[in-house]
């Protein structure tokens, strides 16, 4: 049994905050769920506390992670010292989580929300990891300028390792960005996607009525699929250039057009006679027919046999790319030699069919050469052993896909950007329990879990749990907004009153303020707490 000790100041018991925590939490329940779990206890709360408690709870998860990142340093400094993985993971709307996870154990060392992905905000992050776990031996990080730029002034003597997958993105932005946005470009003009939403839409129309023939019905439906089939890559339109959509959307209109427009479909009977069907055959004909196009397509065509060459020697193909591979030195070695042949193939057939192929040839040697270092560091320990390493940073887009995950189950679509930016970086914090090795270390001497929360500082939660509403772009003051409108008139009567100024009430005005400045989650936050008006 959980203890039944007080919450310092609270009416409440620190072993609700915990069971409030680990269903809100671990198992992902909506508040409403977890008040009907307490009442069915004869524990009543609101939904309103209920959200502060399970806010409090991870609040002090985070300090128990904090007070103890002396036994993690201990535990790494005993494994030949750390590897630390850096990823910043945007969500729409710009806001970033940032997390430092540690290579062999794969326990978040470091999370926080960014407002952006920006040198500004990274910087003070490493310089705060410094201060506590003292420099790793070597970072595996992705290719963004300001974790460049970071890692460089931070650790300018500590190995870096790029992200083998952010690489071949890059290269692939790299290899397809012009050729690729023409070709896109041309299909887009051509009209032919909206074409076929057109037709599909008059299909829907169609078999809506009740004067449709069965064979007739039968015909709309198959032909419904086609246009479906051939729809689906630029719906699906994301993963780009690991994908590329409307190559996709036009290889499947070509293939339709071989295997049932042109000539199977002469003998078969009532769908002949469909309109939509010669409306279709039209539009596919008349674009397959386009000789920029074609040659567009011819183009993307030979890039792509390059690319996926490259894509398969560094084993970063669609079914690989979610596996955490660690590579021994013989297989790092296989890489190498296997990119070296590919590279010499590739500028081989480039400079044999000239042009824009012998451009992107010696682009894709050159980009290789520039980073080949960064991408196959080799790592010793003390006694001159290979240290083998993860060559990309799966592991954090994976921590970052499990914090997502728990947020969505909870809130649904709507809300996941909001929260993922509030408590994005405390979650990750939350998910080394489900870690054994973290749980070795850190929970190593705490027998009663409710007894170690009530040695924590409860006087800071109120401060930092107001932190957690502050809007996504970080730079409005985080006044309600009836608050904002009180203190808009109240300056602005006072103001007019000359003796208000010589009785210091603008001082008095600006002390209401001062406990949401406190909380203002931005840089210059500090310089305005300290201003006077005289």
């Amino acid at each position: 049994m959980l203890s039944q000790l007080s919450a310092n100041g609270r009416t409440y018991g620190i072993d609700i905050v915990i069971a409030i925590g680990l269903l809100r939490w671990g198992l992902c329940l909506q508040r409403e769920q977890v008040q009907l779990y307490l009442k069915r206890r004869e524990i009543n709360i609101s939904t309103g506390t209920i959200s502060n408690l399970s806010f409090d709870f991870l609040l002090l998860i985070k300090q128990i992670h904090e007070n103890q990142c002396d036994k993690l340093k201990e535990t790494f400094s005993s494994n030949n010292g750390m590897i630390i993985h850096v990823d910043a993971t945007d969500e729409k709307g710009g806001n970033a989580l940032f997390l430092i996870k540690e290579e062999n154990t794969g326990i978040t060392l470091f999370a926080e929300s960014i407002v952006s992905e920006k040198e500004e905000y990274i910087a003070p992050i490493f310089q705060r990891f410094k201060a506590t776990f003292d420099n790793p031996i070597a970072i595996v990080r992705d290719m963004g300028a300001a974790i460049v730029s970071s890692c460089d002034k931070e650790f300018p003597d500590i190995p870096q390792q790029i992200c083998h997958y952010h690489f071949i993105r890059a290269l692939g932005m790299k290899i397809f960005d012009d050729i690729y946005s023409e070709f896109r470009s041309a299909l887009i003009k051509s009209e032919t996607g909206k074409d076929l939403h057109y037709i599909r839409k008059t299909i829907k129309q169609k078999l809506k009525g009740s004067n449709v023939i069965l064979n007739e019905r039968h015909a709309l439906y198959w032909l419904h699929l086609v246009i479906d089939h051939m729809l689906y890559p630029i719906k699906q339109n994301k993963n780009y250039p690991f994908r590329l959509p409307y190559k996709e959307f036009y290889d499947r209109i070509t293939e339709i057009s071989s295997i049932f427009l042109q000539n199977d479909l002469n003998n078969c009977g009532s769908i002949i006679k469909i309109h939509q069907l010669s409306s279709l055959r039209k539009h596919v004909l008349d674009l397959i027919k386009d000789k920029k196009i074609q040659e567009l397509s011819n183009t993307i065509d030979q890039l792509w046999d390059w690319y996926v060459k490259l894509r398969e020697t560094m084993g970063l193909m669609r079914n690989t790319l979610n596996e955490c591979r660690i590579l021994s030195h013989e297989e790092v070695e296989t890489m190498k030699k296997g990119l070296n042949k590919e590279i010499s193939k590739i500028k081989k057939s480039g400079k044999k069919l000239g042009g824009l192929f012998a451009q992107k040839s010696d682009m894709i040697d050159t980009y290789f050469q520039t980073k080949w270092e960064e991408l196959f560091i080799e790592l010793r320990d003390r006694k001159g052993n290979y240290i083998p390493i993860h060559r990309d940073n799966n592991i954090n887009e994976q921590a970052h896909r499990w914090v997502r995950m728990r947020i969505r189950r909870r809130t649904g679509r709507n809300r996941t950007q909001t929260e993922m930016y509030q408590l994005g970086a405390l979650l990750a914090i939350f998910s080394n329990l489900y870690i054994e090795q973290y749980r070795d270390i850190i929970c190593n001497g705490i027998e009663n879990l409710a007894e170690e929360f009530s040695t924590l500082d409860w006087n800071q939660l109120p401060i930092e749990r107001r932190k957690l509403f502050l809007q996504n772009d970080g730079l409005s003051i985080p006044v309600k907004d009836k608050v904002r409108e009180e203190l808009l008139y109240d300056y602005i009567e006072n103001v007019i009153e000359q003796s208000s100024t010589l009785n210091g009430y603008l001082n008095k005005w600006l002390i209401k303020l001062h406990r949401y400045i406190a909380c203002w989650n931005i840089d210059f936050a500090e310089e305005d707490i300290s201003l006077e008006l005289m």
